[in-house]
């Protein structure tokens, strides 16, 4: 350093708390996982408009509500309210709109809650709480062989 230089102290570097970060990733996967979920279900319903609309509704898009098992209520937020957009669109009357949202929704938070207490237990409908001991699994294996 010369004589008339002045030179700042040095700034220590933003060290973010770790619980603003995870709730900001946690709410933007939430929002980003209904967004998608919700184009999905009301672009599938569309593009099928001769057939998802009338008196009988064949709703190939509907294949995606058990993807709520893995992806939680995001998804079956975003399933709803990609049904109720396709309602808006098909044009069947508020109870096709509002009821459709609603069975959706009642639909894929049913199929959350059977599926959140592990993929062995989703598969084999296991009613044991303690499938995951070495005992149970051992029974389980022994009784296929």
């Amino acid at each position: 350093m010369s004589a008339g230089e002045w030179v700042l102290p040095p700034v220590p570097p933003y060290k973010p708390r770790c619980r603003e970060v995870k709730i900001l990733k946690s709410k933007s996967r939430q929002v980003s996982v209904t967004a998608i979920f919700a184009a999905l279900y009301a672009v599938g319903v569309v593009l099928l408009a001769p057939i998802s609309f009338g008196v009988y509704q064949v709703r190939v898009a509907d294949a995606l509500l058990p993807l709520s098992m893995i992806f939680g209520m995001p998804a079956a937020a975003g399933l709803s309210l990609g049904c109720l957009i396709a309602n808006i669109y098909g044009g069947l009357g508020i109870t096709d709109i509002i009821g459709g949202a609603l069975a959706n929704f009642l639909a894929c938070s049913i199929a959350y809650r059977i599926g959140r207490n592990g993929v062995i237990r989703r598969f084999l409908g296991c009613p044991c709480r303690e499938y995951h001991h070495y005992s149970y699994r051992r029974r389980l294996f022994i009784g296929y062989i």
